[in-house]
């Protein structure tokens, strides 16, 4: 009973930060407020399940919860009036924060749970501390695609056909707006993000194999 107790705790302080974000973080008027409200809900339902879940050993165990976090967003989404659950792009959306949610899970089984929303949040902000340095080597293109592509909003931008880098925000403190970019397609975002988890669960399995052989050497 104090377990379901703690998990529920945990839950409403995960749907209370994405909802905090929704109220009280200003977004610019902008034709793509819509979509950079729900880049806003997104990133903050990842940070949120970080910092609330418990701590896991396994892949496996933060499964519940990177399920629970997209179940939460798509209840935020659902009670958004400006989030309208027939716009296509919800779907989308929600599978690359699914992904998102086990690659940052991944990181989280190696690090503690704040230094990977630190992470989190210092690869978002990539195209803002990086712009300097592109404008010093004059926008190279393969530098421009690691900066743009780094950023785990880039993601979730590709994923509702967003340009959320000509944003106001964006446009004010980052040069990159200004600049020739292109965002990754779908398949690439989605290939990119399966790499944390797979190779965690590869390294899991070795692990698993490796105690079994030298169970098996021991009792023999």
């Amino acid at each position: 009973c104090r377990l379901v107790m703690l998990t529920l705790v945990r839950l409403l302080l995960m749907l209370a930060a994405i909802i905090a974000a929704r109220v009280f973080v200003p977004v610019a008027d902008s034709p793509a407020q819509t979509s950079l409200f729900m880049l806003m809900e997104s990133s903050t339902a990842i940070v949120a399940m970080l910092l609330f879940a418990p701590d896991q050993r396994s892949l496996l165990a933060w499964s519940p919860w990177c399920a629970a976090t997209i179940a939460l967003l798509l209840l935020t989404f659902a009670c958004d009036p400006q989030v309208p659950l027939a716009m296509g792009r919800v779907a989308p959306l929600l599978l690359v924060n699914l992904a998102m949610a086990f690659t940052f899970a991944a990181l989280a089984l190696y690090l503690a749970p704040n230094s990977v929303v630190s992470l989190f949040i210092f690869f978002s902000l990539a195209p803002v501390w990086a712009s300097p340095i592109l404008e010093v080597l004059n926008n190279p293109d393969w530098l421009n695609k690691l900066v743009v592509g780094i950023s785990p909003l880039t993601a979730m931008a590709v994923a509702l056909d967003a340009d959320y880098l000509r944003s106001p925000w964006f446009y004010e403190h980052s040069a990159i707006a200004s600049m020739r970019y292109v965002y990754p397609d779908m398949i690439t975002v989605l290939a990119a993000l399966a790499l944390a988890p797979v190779t965690m669960v590869l390294i899991q399995s070795n692990k698993n194999n490796s105690k079994r052989e030298l169970i098996g050497d021991v009792s023999s």
